[in-house]
């Protein structure tokens, strides 16, 4: 357990996980959002997108946050955030009050909420049917580590058994 996808819907609550395990663990952490998105929401080119996906893909170890068909591929470990849409559209709101107008932390300026809400629901709904697809098709398809969170309890008990893991992992490695 090194190489971990924290993985989900728009308002799941990828980024908090990430962090916080990577905070517990000592484990590099990166956001995709910084990666994905360049200055007014302008997506970045699929060859520096690659390039940068790679350089993460090479550590020994991270903690990863987003929607990454490269890094899915390359964790050894992934983390489903599986909670309902209503739960995501709510959060996605309530994370966008404060940056409607101006970049929230993560991302690059002129990308203020306001201008992503449209997308960002269009997102929400088509996540069960297509990216969660692919990870368990990802899981299906090789050896992997996956904890498939759906509730808070959930929630609990894969940051306590993540932290144990990677813990135990970083260390050894030192």
């Amino acid at each position: 357990m090194k190489r971990v996808l924290v993985t989900g819907n728009a308002g799941a609550g990828k980024s908090t996980f990430g962090r916080a395990l990577a905070t517990r663990s000592g484990v590099p952490y990166f956001g995709l959002d910084g990666i994905v998105w360049r200055p007014g929401w302008q997506k970045t080119n699929r060859a520096d997108r690659h390039e940068a996906e790679q350089a993460i893909a090479s550590r020994d170890s991270w903690i990863v946050d987003g929607v990454s068909d490269e890094l899915l591929k390359a964790a050894d470990t992934i983390v489903l955030l599986d909670v309902p849409r209503l739960l995501c559209i709510l959060r996605v709101l309530w994370r966008s009050l404060p940056y409607l107008f101006r970049s929230r932390p993560g991302l690059p300026e002129r990308c203020p909420e306001l201008l992503i809400l449209p997308q960002v629901a269009k997102i929400i709904w088509k996540y069960p049917a297509t990216q969660r697809t692919k990870v368990f098709g990802e899981t299906a398809a090789r050896p992997v580590t996956l904890f498939h969170i759906r509730n808070r309890a959930g929630y609990l008990a894969a940051m306590s058994s993540l932290h144990e893991g990677l813990t135990a992992a970083h260390e050894s490695s030192q």
